[in-house]
């Protein structure tokens, strides 16, 4: 890498890190007029990169668990951007400082109404802030951990840990699926405590493996034009990787109408209420939004075989749904705050800035710190012939 393209890098992370940092401040500055706003827009924020790194960890330890070799030129990619969970783990203490302005079962004396009440009790073995802060605990210990244990062998030997990789990531997925479906019902569904869905845990997972996907997507399509790619990635990588963008995508629209539909069918009072809050002022804009931008446009798109070969075409679509995966971001928290009405803050934009420019700044000085072409392993060059039907 040239030492000009080199500067530019580190001059475009460097005004992350600033931008996130005056972001932070400014949400900090927010609080002091508008404390429940900034905490609102700041969980808000938060969900939208924390869920899209997970999806990224997900996708990482797919590939080890299927010995995905089409995916080893997009893997130290994965690995720096799956890097961020030590600062995400840091960024989450201001949601856990103010988990009792937040959320309901954290301040019932300040409730009015009996029935909100008498759920809060029946779960109070459950929701209660020290169990709650030692589940959050736990979650990041299985993604940071997992992270860290598959960073470890690939740097090491990656030819002779195959097989390591492989059972760590067949063992690892189903406990890093639960601890994002407990970790959807802490930090976003237990905004309404009165509400739940058994199925809610699997619609953030989809949304935020989708973003996760098209994050991979992005990153490829950047860092593939400006050379730091090699020889090794061509279209049959990007098709690939589009596919399982398509797959994802119909599967996010399959889960988010089911959950709608088993509701609307049932009726019942305690499941109603989410979409209640969401069915109400301009709400409804937002949903649709959603039904047409994050899935009609993108299905429509995504079905196109040359599309999916050009990485300048996949990685425009990709752009989209990480930003269509905002307003889902947006979509899920929000209306806990503003039930009748659509009232966008600046603090929304404050708290996008400081989170997501600190952890970009992040993940490029760990993808700064290495190598972004496995020449390492030795099955690059078998990956470098992969040819997608």
């Amino acid at each position: 890498m040239s030492d000009e393209r080199t500067s530019r890098i580190r001059r475009i992370l460097m005004g992350c890190g600033i931008a996130g940092a005056l972001g932070i401040v400014a949400c900090i500055v927010g609080a002091v007029f508008h404390l429940e706003q900034a905490l609102y827009s700041y969980l808000m924020a938060y969900v939208f990169v924390w869920s899209m790194a997970v999806g990224v960890l997900i996708m990482l330890m797919i590939a080890h668990a299927t010995r995905a070799r089409w995916f080893i030129p997009f893997r130290p990619l994965a690995e720096g951007m799956s890097a961020t969970l030590p600062i995400l783990i840091i960024l989450f203490v201001p949601i856990a400082v103010g988990a009792s302005v937040i959320y309901p079962w954290l301040h019932t004396d300040k409730l009015t109404d009996p029935h909100l009440i008498e759920v809060i009790h029946k779960k109070r073995a459950y929701l209660n802030f020290v169990f709650w802060v030692l589940r959050a605990a736990l979650y990041f210990a299985i993604w940071w951990g997992l992270a860290l244990a598959m960073r470890r062998h690939t740097r090491r030997d990656p030819a002779a840990g195959r097989d390591a990789l492989a059972t760590l990531g067949g063992f690892g997925l189903p406990w890093v699926g639960l601890a994002l479906t407990f970790a959807s019902f802490d930090w976003i569904m237990s905004l309404d405590p009165s509400w739940y869905s058994t199925i809610f845990g699997v619609y953030v997972f989809a949304g935020g493996f989708l973003a996760g996907l098209s994050l991979i997507a992005i990153v490829a399509w950047v860092t593939d034009g400006a050379g730091l790619l090699g020889d090794v990635v061509h279209g049959s990588h990007y098709h690939a990787l589009g596919r399982m963008m398509l797959a994802f995508l119909i599967f996010w629209g399959y889960i988010g109408f089911f959950q709608g539909l088993l509701i609307y069918i049932a009726n019942e009072p305690h499941e109603v209420t989410y979409y209640v809050h969401r069915l109400s002022g301009a709400w409804p804009a937002v949903g649709l939004i959603l039904i047409f931008g994050h899935f009609v446009v993108p299905f429509l798109l995504l079905l196109s075989r040359p599309l999916k070969f050009r990485r300048h075409l996949l990685g425009a679509v990709a752009v989209w749904l990480v930003i269509m995966h905002f307003v889902d971001s947006y979509w899920l928290v929000l209306p806990e705050l503003h039930h009748d009405t659509l009232a966008p803050s600046w603090m929304d934009l404050a708290a996008l800035i400081g989170v997501l420019g600190i952890t970009v700044a992040f993940a490029g000085w760990r993808l700064s710190k290495r190598s972004l072409v496995a020449t390492n392993d030795p099955a690059l060059g078998y990956a470098a012939t992969y040819q997608s039907l």
